[in-house]
């Protein structure tokens, strides 16, 4: 059953602009408790810029873009999808997981209580950025693969990683992309359909600590992941290795009966 994607609240925020006053950054430096709203149609800083001060700083922050011109959401979803300036805004990332599904042509609209963006808007920035898309598509049909790679008795038997193609552009997609791992309800939804997509073994993404000094395993085995939870399932002994060399992708596993 699927679980609805509710848009979380910050309950405790100061709406502020960015860059940050002086005396906003000492709060933040001194009150660790302290999130802030940034209002992004009234801020200085915009896209690639504003996504590096958020990383570069660790804020703990939102960004509101609700009142903000389409083209200017547009414009910030390119960078967000391209940067390498990871941050963890809840607005963005389920606005990308949306628009992730709405290219798998799937039904989502029922799973987000926010609609930033409508689905035409959506459609949109789908096709104007068709190659974008198919990356991130590209990326999150062969993370499954990549995991399989860490059971020792799977990569020996089905040795993953020299299975498919192997990709060495760091910069094939941006590194926000391991947010959506912690989407509720995403990875079972987007594995819901069989992947359409090539699958590729992402040399530098999935071996080395580039996504804020984490690897790929530390986003992808999120307790909102369904399947991370189904390769923990093996791992505890409660789902058959027989079962899972069977499977061609995620959609095909079957509990061990007990």
């Amino acid at each position: 059953m699927i679980t609805e994607i509710k848009q979380q609240t910050v309950l405790n925020y100061n709406r502020v602009t960015a860059p940050l006053s002086m005396d906003q950054i000492k709060d933040f430096f001194e009150n660790k408790d302290v999130n802030f709203l940034i209002d992004y149609k009234n801020s200085q800083l915009k896209g690639h810029m504003l996504l590096t001060y958020i990383s570069n700083l660790d804020l703990p922050c939102e960004i509101y873009i609700e009142d903000s011109p389409v083209e200017d959401i547009y414009a910030l979803l390119h960078d967000y999808f391209t940067s390498k300036s990871l941050i963890d805004s809840i607005t963005l990332k389920l606005l990308s997981a949306q628009i992730i599904l709405d290219s798998k042509k799937m039904d989502s609209d029922y799973l987000f209580n926010q609609q930033i963006l409508t689905k035409t808007q959506r459609q949109e920035f789908i096709k104007t950025h068709s190659a974008l898309i198919n990356n991130w598509n590209v990326f999150i049909g062969s993370s499954f693969y990549c995991c399989l790679t860490g059971i020792k008795e799977l990569e020996t038997e089905l040795n993953f990683k020299n299975l498919f193609p192997v990709e060495t552009d760091v910069n094939f997609v941006g590194y926000n992309i391991v947010n959506l791992f912690s989407v509720p309800s995403f990875s079972e939804t987007y594995f819901s359909m069989p992947i359409q997509h090539e699958i590729k073994y992402f040399k530098t993404q999935f071996e080395e600590c580039i996504f804020k000094g984490k690897n790929f395993n530390y986003y992808f085995n999120h307790s909102n992941n369904l399947i991370a939870l189904t390769l923990e399932e093996y791992l505890t002994g409660n789902l058959s290795l027989d079962t899972l060399l069977k499977a061609s992708d995620p959609n095909q596993i079957e509990y061990k009966k007990n």
